[in-house]
This record gives structure tokens, sequence and C-alpha cells, in this order.
């Protein structure tokens, strides 16, 4: 589905008509174009989503922070580190992995994971095109953004009250999403043949 049409879908929660362009001039499309990346975001980043969720190998920075043995760069569009293993080409042994944490790296100004493991392999929920989104995650994100838009669109009163409304539906589809992403069969995940040059 497309991101207009996912706009549309929110807005029709709210009855606030709809947006044929992004080039069009309008109120709605401005206050969509404005909170689609942060709801999309934050929904993506709700749980490891077989979808979006991957095993990326991460590489090494060459400057490590105090303290720490290992720097590694985390990959452009990452949304959430949900556990990091070290790289031994199988499965993994838990979802729980071992410890890291995230440093914001002042020179480069980008978050680095840094951790004990030398070769590790994280488990990444990715930033993913509209078009591969699933229809249970459409749903969910088309209230969690009409939710955002109730007060812009349709003024403090009114929209305070379709703020409420439009939460409960998003939380209700956003459990009934998860319901659904936990019991998809899928095929165990490979690793992301995403590459990185070693710094």
């Amino acid at each position: 589905m497309s991101k207009i049409e996912i706009w549309n879908l929110a807005l029709g929660h709210l009855r606030a008509g709809s947006i044929q362009s992004e080039l069009e001039r309008s109120a709605a499309r401005e206050y969509c174009e404005l909170y689609y990346p942060a709801c999309k975001s934050s929904l993506l980043s709700e749980g490891p989503w077989g979808f979006a969720t991957t095993k990326v190998a991460l590489a090494s920075r060459s400057e490590v922070p105090a303290g720490w043995p290992n720097a590694f760069v985390l990959p452009e569009g990452h949304l959430r580190i949900w556990s990091v293993h070290p790289h031994h080409g199988g499965a993994f042994d838990s979802d729980r992995g071992n410890h890291f944490e995230l440093r914001y790296n002042v020179s480069e100004g980008t978050t680095d994971l840094v951790t004990e493991i030398p070769n590790p392999v994280a488990r990444i929920t990715m930033l993913v095109s509209d078009e591969v989104l699933p229809q249970h995650i459409v749903i969910a994100l088309s209230h969690l953004l009409a939710a955002n838009l109730s007060v812009p669109l349709a003024g403090a009163a009114a929209g305070t009250r379709f703020q409420k409304e439009q939460m409960e539906w998003y939380e209700r589809a956003l459990a009934a999403a998860h319901a659904i992403d936990s019991t998809d069969k899928r095929l165990p995940q490979s690793e992301s043949r995403y590459v990185l040059a070693r710094r």
C-alpha cells in the first residue's frame, strides 16, 4: 500500500476528506507529511516484526569508547536493536543475547553499538518501505497517524476526543498485529547481506 493510501485511511478515520497527490496544497497533506515518518518509525519499533527484523553482521569502528573492547557501526535505517550474539554462523542460542550498549559517536555524528563480543551479529528492526507493510500493520499505523492528526485538523476540543478514540483503536490494532506476527510461519531468517566497510 502506498503512503498516500495510508494517509487517506487515517483521514478517513477522522472523516477529514482525502489527499489526491503529495504535491497538493492542503493542511491535511502538510500534517500527514509532518507526522507520518515519526508514526511509522514508532510503530515499527514496537516489536521485532518478522517482515522488518533481520540479523546483521556489524562492521567495527577503529575508535573505541573507554571501558569497552569493541565498537561497531549500525546499519543505515536501523530502528531498534533487540539482541547481540557471537558471529558463529548458526541460529541464535536465545533471544536475550549478550550485553551491549548504544553510545553516541561525537566525531562521526552517529550512534554506535559497544559490546564485549569481537564479531557480533545483531538482531535489528529496520525501516522498511511502505509497500512491504502487511495489512495488519497498515491498519495500526493508520490509527496512530489519525491520533496524531486529530488536534491539528479538528482543533483542541473535538480533536482531543478523536485522539483518545484513535489511540484506543491503535492499541487494539497493535495487539492484533502482534498476535498475527507471532503466529506467522516463516523460514529462519538468514543473515543480512548488508555490507559495511570496516573503518
